[in-house]
């Protein structure tokens, strides 16, 4: 990491917190504008963080709090929960192979998805390269105080992936919305699933059919209604946490789900496990 200040030059860093990390400070000369820092992770099945202290020569502090963990599925590293505070904003994510990370921010998906651009996004779904990092700005999904976060890669992929969430931007942050062309509903994840799963649908530019999403059993019997209005263009995700529209859970086996907008008719096979 780098502490940066390009007015009255840092005075001092100093450690406040260390949670299943070594961070090593360099000596350096007060004034300096910027000090490079290293950071080791002690067990790297955990989850860890670290808090620095940051003063300057002005006697300015900033608190420095970045969260970090290793999505490894070979490892068994396939999901972490914590929580975080509002100020880390930034997500950093230097992806080694998997083809998708899901993330939730106070119950909020934020899903991560492989292609060869890596840029752009579609929704609340951010492209990204297979081998490269992304760089994303998450204040939309945060509130003041502590926040809930869960991490979470198929535990059948390749590969891993480091994320960061940190209060300082180093770098550029790719934002740019990518619309769908064309109508589109996508193979649930996970998929067989227990107890709940993620379906995906695109929408196309100037699309203004009202969109139905429904839940139907192998008997054609209608299980549950998730999607049922007009929806915007974009890459749009709801949960079915596998009950039915009594809150009743549903029994083991296939299932079927429908989308109906316009002329577009869709059907999809998921299977339910227990």
């Amino acid at each position: 990491g780098e502490a940066i200040d390009n007015e009255s030059g840092i005075a001092k860093i100093e450690i406040v917190e260390l949670n299943n990390r070594v961070v090593n400070i360099p000596v350096f000369n007060i004034g300096d504008t910027r000090v490079t820092f290293s950071s080791d992770k002690i067990d790297p099945n955990l989850r860890s963080s670290f808090t620095l202290r940051i003063t300057n020569r002005a006697g300015c502090e900033v608190l420095a709090d970045p969260v970090y963990v290793r999505l490894d599925p070979s490892a068994g590293q396939r999901e972490f929960s914590f929580n975080m505070l509002h100020t880390d904003r930034f997500l950093y994510v230097n992806n080694n192979g998997l083809p998708k990370i899901h993330v939730s921010i106070n119950n909020r998906a934020l899903n991560l998805v492989a292609n060869e651009e890596g840029e752009g996004r579609s929704g609340n779904t951010y492209f990204m390269l297979k081998e490269g990092q992304k760089l994303i700005d998450i204040a939309s999904y945060l509130h003041e105080g502590e926040n809930q976060v869960f991490v979470k890669c198929d535990a059948t992929a390749t590969g891993t992936a480091d994320l960061l969430f940190a209060d300082v931007q180093l770098g550029e942050i790719d934002d740019s919305i990518i619309l769908p062309t064309a109508f589109a509903l996508n193979q649930n994840y996970p998929n067989p699933f227990n107890p709940e799963t993620r379906i995906a649908f695109d929408i196309p530019v100037n699309w203004s059919a009202p969109v139905t999403l429904r839940i139907y059993n192998m008997q054609g019997q209608l299980i549950q209604t998730l999607v049922d209005g007009v929806m915007p263009p974009g890459r749009h995700e709801v949960v079915w946490n596998g009950r039915d529209a009594s809150g009743q859970p549903v029994a083991t086996g296939m299932y079927f789900y429908q989308i109906l907008s316009g002329e577009v008719k869709a059907v999809k096979k998921m299977m339910m496990t227990k």
